[in-house]
């Protein structure tokens, strides 16, 4: 998961997709700011390159919220 790095888990909020007539390098950087509440977000930024021409990228914003996993026990 993305506790480990692994962020193609990602993938199923969406990818950056770029066109151009010319060879692309295109780079993700992932930047993680989730507190001990698992609550923050992720940011996946793109960037896209043909070594000639300004670049081009863009940014997706994914908010964590913490869903309530509380157990009440009552002695028997």
């Amino acid at each position: 998961g993305v506790a480990a790095g692994d962020y193609s888990v990602l993938d199923g909020f969406g990818t950056a997709t770029f066109f151009d007539n010319c060879f692309l390098d295109i780079t993700e950087n992932v930047t993680v700011n989730i507190n001990t509440c698992q609550e923050g977000t992720i940011t996946r930024s793109w960037t896209a390159s043909d070594g000639s021409n300004p670049n081009a990228s863009c940014t997706q914003v994914i908010t964590i919220t913490h869903v309530s996993d509380w157990v009440v026990e009552f002695p028997a």
